[in-house]
């Protein structure tokens, strides 16, 4: 069946492989008769053979029992319609701002929460909303509380029944 004595079965269609090229460190290779991928970690010595990493296994082969294992060039698509970590903002022609940082923390909503009353400021827009959701009631807080020493913030509220209620805050810019 398997003749033992020679590494690589002479009834193989693959028995006459010959390695494109001489092996380096870092090549992937595959194991013929292990049927097992694995990576070369050392040069071939002058007898023909080489150590291969096989996961937490290293073992030194004969090169006659490997093939090479070619890169596969990867082509990566466009993925433009993701959506993953983008602030919403919406301007609307009456001249209202809304950001949207629900699900932020609280840090990372502060911050993005400056940014966006500062670029209100300099598009002279005189009311925002900041839609913060209802949760726990951390990141209200923390808008709220921010919203309190903003210099550019003349006054802030909760919002009322259809705006939003409890999950959004209104500020009035100076």
């Amino acid at each position: 069946m398997y003749d033992t004595a020679n590494p690589v079965d002479r009834r193989d269609p693959n028995a006459d492989y010959v390695l494109p090229r001489k092996l380096k460190r870092g090549d992937t290779v595959y194991v013929v008769d292990l049927q097992r991928k694995g990576i070369v970690s050392g040069d071939p010595d002058d007898s023909g053979f080489v150590f291969v990493q096989m996961g937490v296994m290293k073992t030194k082969l004969n090169i006659s029992r490997l093939r090479l294992e070619e890169p596969k060039k990867v082509t990566y698509k466009n993925k433009s319609s993701r959506k993953t970590g983008k602030i919403g903002v919406k301007v609307e022609r009456r001249g209202s701002m809304e950001l949207d940082i629900r699900g932020c923390a609280c840090d990372d909503g502060v911050y993005q929460l400056d940014a966006f009353i500062d670029r209100a400021v300099m598009s002279n827009i005189s009311m925002v909303t900041i839609i913060h959701g209802k949760g726990t009631g951390v990141l209200r807080q923390a808008v709220q509380n921010r919203l309190k020493s903003h210099p550019s913030v003349k006054s802030y509220r909760s919002g009322v029944f259809g705006e939003g209620e409890d999950g959004v805050t209104i500020a009035e810019l100076k």
